[in-house]
């Protein structure tokens, strides 16, 4: 079973975390931030091999719990024929959840928004290049305003600071 085996890997772990924690603890740091690092390697030191303990007692009792935890068991287990018993939902559990949603939906939408953005930019620049090689002008390849256009055509002579400001 796949959770046995990451609770027999444990110890493996625990000793893998403090060689870490002890390479930390040598590379330099500020004061507060060394401090940091010595507090927590002794602490792993001392209650390393309990969190160890508690780690594989939680995934064990996860594997032999009858009930599913989460919304895909649950849905797995009715499938099956097994049904859970409802029961009430405490209000933290409730804001915790509606927080973790909202989080989730906030990292789409910026993700989202980035996506579009990157794609509109990439688009743009696909042109643009596409554009400017097929120029084959010496001059440069971005066109003049249509302003700077319609002020020369009416006045003869290119516009300047003053022309610009009305």
């Amino acid at each position: 079973m796949f959770a046995e085996q990451i609770a027999e890997a444990g110890p493996r772990l625990l000793a893998s975390v403090l060689e870490a924690a002890r390479l930390l603890l040598d590379k330099p740091a500020e004061r507060s931030v060394a401090q940091q690092r010595r507090d927590t390697l002794q602490a792993l030191m001392s209650h390393g091999e309990e969190w160890i303990e508690r780690q594989s007692e939680m995934l064990r009792d996860a594997c032999v719990a009858d009930r599913p935890t989460t919304g895909t068991g649950a849905l797995v287990a009715s499938m099956q024929g097994h049904t859970q018993k409802l029961m009430l939902v405490d209000d933290e559990t409730v804001q915790k959840e509606i927080f973790i949603s909202r989080l989730s939906q906030a990292i789409v939408d910026v993700a989202v928004w980035e996506l579009n953005d990157l794609t509109t930019r990439i688009a743009a620049w696909k042109a643009w290049t596409n554009w400017s090689t097929t120029t084959c002008s010496g001059r440069s390849s971005w066109p003049r305003s249509s302003f700077a256009r319609s002020s020369t055509a009416t006045s003869g002579r290119t516009p300047g600071p003053a022309s610009r400001r009305r």
